[in-house]
């Protein structure tokens, strides 16, 4: 299973959210016409407060022999929604285990084409933060320690004429261009990459409308406070384009679209 997070904002607020990105590929499944929703109010909905309860909602699910596909998470609230071959035993999920003054809720409905994952799944800006999150999991799984330092996106397979007016549109944004060659445009700014959704967004937004492609942002991985990589001034154009170690325990993370 592939699951990813994303950023939402939703009637409880602001929200992060999980979903089986393999699901949205095989969903419906025929097998499992039944979609429940299982919603936990708790002082804290943290993984660490509810770890015991989201255990056993896993726990639960496998003995339905259901599928866990999507989960929504406020700062008190978690919703889980699994899909399940029937709604027998379904009330099995008012008995897991909850914190000290938790209460649960168990909502199954008849929903063979899977409307509420469709539902739960993300769009637009929240696409783009799902994409940010696997850049943010490739950064702490290499060691970073956070911060504010310089982000480079890339955009890809522009016409020539039309790289003027993107390299205006993005440099309103306060962002600096600082390489063009040919159809490839490289933009930089400063930034902590857990801040970063709101203009990967707009520059993806920019690249499409004047026909390119966005590939992503990247940036060097910092462990300590000492090397804080600054945004380049523009260079000239090179053949060579590969992301390389900018210096000892820094490399490079970029996402690229599929």
């Amino acid at each position: 299973m592939a699951w990813d997070l994303f950023e939402r904002v939703g009637d409880g607020g602001f929200q992060i959210c999980g979903i089986d990105s393999d699901a949205r590929a095989e969903a419906p499944v025929v097998g499992l016409p039944i979609g429940c929703e299982v919603t936990v109010e708790s002082a804290s909905a943290s993984p660490d407060a509810l770890a015991t309860t989201e255990r056993d909602l896993e726990a639960v699910t496998a003995s339905l022999k259901g599928r866990i596909v999507a989960t929504r998470r406020t700062r008190t609230t978690l919703t889980t929604l699994s899909y399940l071959p029937s709604d027998d035993g379904a009330d099995r999920y008012a008995a897991i285990a909850l914190t000290r003054g938790a209460s649960v809720s168990v909502a199954p409905a008849v929903d063979p084409d899977w409307t509420l994952f469709a539902s739960a799944c993300p769009s637009g800006m929240e696409e783009q933060s799902l994409l940010d999150h696997r850049v943010r999991n490739g950064l702490h799984a290499a060691g970073d320690t956070g911060g504010v330092r310089a982000i480079g996106h890339l955009v890809s397979g522009l016409s020539t004429d039309r790289v003027g007016s993107l390299v205006a549109a993005v440099e309103s944004l306060g962002v600096t261009v600082t390489q063009v060659d040919g159809g490839r445009v490289e933009i930089a700014h400063e930034a902590d990459p857990t801040d970063v959704t709101e203009t990967s967004w707009t520059i993806r937004l920019i690249s499409e409308r004047f026909g390119g492609v966005y590939d992503g942002w990247g940036c060097a991985v910092l462990r300590d406070e000492t090397s804080r990589p600054k945004i380049p001034a523009r260079s000239k154009p090179s053949d060579d384009h590969t992301s390389r170690p900018t210096a000892a325990g820094r490399v490079r993370r970029w996402f690229r679209r599929t």
